[in-house]
């Protein structure tokens, strides 16, 4: 008898308190905005001015997604690259460290509306960033960090997110 069986045997990633979600990456269709906290690491670099301000680096983010009014939790990755083939990507002067992505973070949608490609814009001065998203969907929120490191930067970056377990 498999007691894990109604998480796909990873009851930390996939949580169903009431054994009833057959799909393990259902949405609620009645979702409004899905928040989202974790840790958020980035090591970004870019010009000061000029035309070419697409800089260099990375951004990723780890933790926790759940549907407003609902039961509905999920682990998500949420990474993002800064280089000069993605037109879409802007770095301009420096963000480096780590941050806690606030849970007042969120994205007007379900998580259907928030898994894939999105466009992030950030402006961050010393420990503060703000974000707003712009998901493939056409769906818009806006994420918060507090920030441990030098950021003095504004950013546009193409990010992925993936929850755990879940195909895109």
């Amino acid at each position: 008898m498999n007691f894990y069986a109604y998480a796909g045997n990873s009851p930390v990633v996939f949580v169903d308190p009431f054994g009833l979600d057959k799909d393990k990456c259902a949405s609620n269709p009645e979702a409004t905005r899905v928040f989202f906290t974790g840790l958020q690491f980035s090591g970004l670099i870019g010009g000061l001015y000029g035309p070419d301000r697409r800089g260099f680096g990375k951004q990723a983010t780890y933790g926790i997604a759940w549907e407003q009014g609902t039961l509905n939790f999920r682990v998500f990755k949420s990474v993002g690259t800064a280089n000069l083939e993605d037109p879409e990507g802007e770095v301009t002067g420096i963000n480096l460290g780590i941050g806690l992505v606030v849970p007042l973070s969120h994205i007007r949608g379900s998580f259907r509306d928030f898994g894939g490609e999105s466009i992030e814009e950030s402006t961050g001065y010393g420990v503060v960033q703000l974000t707003d998203i712009t998901t493939s969907s056409g769906r818009q929120g806006r994420s918060g960090s507090v920030n441990v490191g030098p950021s003095v930067a504004a950013t546009r970056l193409r990010t992925v997110t993936t929850f755990y377990g879940c195909p895109r």
